[in-house]
């Protein structure tokens, strides 16, 4: 706020949380305003009473604009008194508040603008949001006071040349005096006096209620240790002790006579015939569950899978014949000895017998041996 009187000056603290009429932070009043005088109007933005965490963040709260407006009544539909800024300080501090140097916005009006007759209206300050919205930022009643500076119309052109005194009583004076004229408008009211001084206090009121108890205080020192009680009587038997160890084993006896020999046991089940798996090719996996040998013709190129259901240490035979023609066998993911001198794909003569040989470790089937041609 400058210390130059150039215009009248009215500076607004507006906490945007409460729906309280705000004052003029000059006079700690209610806005108050000469009419037809040229006006600065100084805004700060808070979160609250004004303190020093809580003035509003004008660019982080994405406000666009604000404008002041002066209306008659709340359900006016146009604003007799209107600003809008986009010309923010962010910088505003409480310090350079409360010293006056700095506001978030400034609405600067005319003395036209404020030749209002004289009363009360309606000032409201609204906050448009970079997305549109309209935000109420806070409203008071607004005071226009009557200055005698209010602007006049232009006078009434010269309505001729005068008359003299000899020519107006020719003219008048037979005429005789009129009656009374009625009494004029009754004139505006003066300015408001000056508010009366503070009434006597009041008598002093009842005692409140008795607060509640305080917490109960720490508990005090041990007491000294009083003096060794007379020895009681002695107490009943304890129970019996646990059993000693058991003594050493006696000597052995001696043996008694052979039994009789026992019944043959029955004959156990036959071998199970090889598992037929049929004609196959393309990529295979036998399945150890169906036995431990098992065949199959070879009607195409196979690759053998690793089988299925093993267990550690099985064994899985096949008797693969090639039908029809030579057919390729691939058993590259079978883990195969490094010095074994067979590689693969391996091609099996049509109408030959091969037998292949793996065992499952636990993890993983190997190849033990791989033999054919009969």
């Amino acid at each position: 706020m400058s210390n130059i009187l150039s215009s009248k000056t009215l500076r607004f603290a507006v906490d945007a949380h409460s729906f309280e009429p705000f004052n003029d932070s000059l006079t700690n009043k209610a806005p108050q305003l000469w009419a037809a005088n040229t006006t600065r109007v100084e805004v700060g933005i808070f979160l609250g009473p004004p303190a020093v965490d809580n003035r509003l963040d004008i660019p982080g709260s994405e406000i666009a604009s604000m404008t002041l407006e002066v209306r008659a009544t709340a359900t006016s539909e146009g604003a007799l008194m209107a600003a809008t800024t986009a010309d923010f300080d962010p910088t505003l501090n409480l310090e350079s508040w409360l010293d006056g140097s700095k506001q978030h916005a400034v609405f600067d009006f005319t003395a036209a603008e404020t030749n209002l007759a004289f009363g009360k209206y309606l000032v409201s300050l609204k906050a448009i949001t970079v997305a549109g919205a309209v935000i109420t930022l806070g409203g008071s009643t607004f005071e226009v006071k009557a200055s005698g500076a209010g602007l006049a119309d232009d006078p009434p052109e010269n309505p001729g040349a005068a008359i003299s005194l000899a020519e107006a009583d020719a003219r008048y004076a037979p005429l005789g005096e009129g009656a009374p004229g009625a009494d004029g408008a009754d004139g505006a009211d003066g300015a408001a006096g000056a508010d009366g001084a503070d009434g006597a206090d009041g008598a002093d009121g009842a005692a409140g209620a008795d607060g509640a108890n305080g917490a109960d205080g720490s508990a005090g020192a041990t007491g000294a240790t009083g003096p060794t009680g007379t020895a009681g009587a002695a107490g009943a038997a304890g129970a019996a002790g646990a059993a000693g160890a058991t003594g050493a084993a006696g000597t052995n006896g001696t043996n008694g006579a052979a039994g009789a020999t026992g019944a043959t046991g029955p004959a156990g089940a036959a071998d199970p015939a090889p598992f037929n798996a049929g004609n196959l090719s393309g990529t295979v996996t036998f399945d150890r569950a169906n036995g431990q040998v098992q065949k199959a013709a070879l009607v195409g190129a196979m690759t053998l899978n690793p089988p299925a259901s093993g267990t550690e240490g099985k064994l899985l035979k096949l008797w693969l014949t090639a039908s029809g023609s030579d057919q390729a066998l691939d058993l590259s993911s079978i883990l195969t000895p490094s010095d074994s001198g067979v590689s693969f794909p391996k091609t099996l003569t049509s109408g030959k017998r091969y037998i292949v040989l793996l065992q499952y470790d636990g993890s993983t089937w190997m190849l033990v041996s791989l033999v054919g041609g009969y």
